[in-house]
């Protein structure tokens, strides 16, 4: 029997933070380009908010690698016990 219900919820999980950064990343920029002010300081906020952005993602990106890796161990570990039960069954 296989179960993969740990895929099906990471790639649901990676979904829904991908559309969530999304929505942030275009209402920062709607309220920046919408908001009063010099042209110098809407760049410097754009570039503050550029930069807390890829923080977030790489942070992101991280934790979805390490639960990858949990995910590939898991993985190798019941395929291992699946072969070690057919040669058993031989």
């Amino acid at each position: 029997m296989r179960d993969t219900t740990g895929a099906a919820a990471g790639a649901g999980i990676g979904g829904f933070f991908l559309g969530m950064l999304t929505g942030a990343v275009v209402a920062g920029i709607v309220t920046l380009l919408i908001a009063p002010r010099s042209g110098r300081e809407t760049r410097d906020l754009l570039r503050g908010k550029a930069r807390e952005t890829q923080h977030m993602v790489q942070q992101k990106v991280s934790g979805m690698k390490e639960k990858a890796g949990k995910i590939r161990d898991t993985m190798r570990s019941r395929a291992e016990e699946e072969m070690q039960s057919a040669e058993k069954n031989r």
